[in-house]
């Protein structure tokens, strides 16, 4: 049914982003990025969402020159609470006490996404959601991790899977909260007629 008429590469190896192209039926490449965030993230001083904005951009530019004439996706997700960064957690233990500290409380989701073609960003767009977390018991929160074992996941949670029941309200895309907001790089792509239906 779609038509693609470019190459496509999502410069992430992120199993949920794979998962949303993958609903698409565009065909594409996923590589990793050359690029290490964690050691620029913390030594530039930007507000969070123009963080991910320079993030997302740094990933696909990365590839820029080894993929000169494909449109590269980055993304970066950043999850805030009150304006503080939640960062992904390495481990069970900090995951539970990263979903002690957002529960009973609303935090968003802010992803960005980054366009590159021939060296040049085509698109770009930052989405927000906003989750608001059951007020959950610490034997709730244990137990939730130790089935969904969120480790480096944003916000310490696996929306996909179980994570969905942690919360008591959601505004914003599904697809945001994952990582790779999809409908506006559709849209990208639709209006500059890379693909068709």
């Amino acid at each position: 049914m779609i038509k693609q008429h470019c190459e496509i590469i999502l410069a992430s190896n992120s199993l949920a982003r794979k998962s949303i192209m993958d609903d698409t039926g565009l065909i594409y490449q996923s590589i990793s990025p050359k690029f290490n965030e964690d050691t620029e993230k913390y030594s530039i001083n930007l507000s969070s969402k123009n963080l991910a904005l320079y993030l997302a951009t740094k990933k696909a530019m990365s590839l820029a020159n080894d993929y000169y004439n494909s449109y590269i996706i980055g993304s970066d997700q950043l999850c805030l609470l009150e304006n503080n960064e939640i960062f992904k957690p390495d481990n069970q233990q900090n995951a539970v006490n990263q979903l002690k500290k957002l529960r009973n409380k609303t935090h968003a989701q802010n992803n960005a996404i980054v366009i590159i073609h021939q060296n040049k960003i085509v698109f770009k767009n930052i989405s927000t959601a906003r989750l608001t977390m059951h007020n959950l018991s610490d034997n709730e929160i244990t137990n939730y991790v130790k089935y969904d074992n969120p480790v480096g996941c944003a916000g310490s949670y696996k929306f996909e899977s179980k994570g969905k029941y942690l919360f008591s309200q959601v505004s914003g895309s599904y697809h945001t909260i994952l990582g790779l907001d999809i409908v506006p790089i559709l849209s990208f792509f639709y209006k500059n007629k890379l693909i068709n239906l």
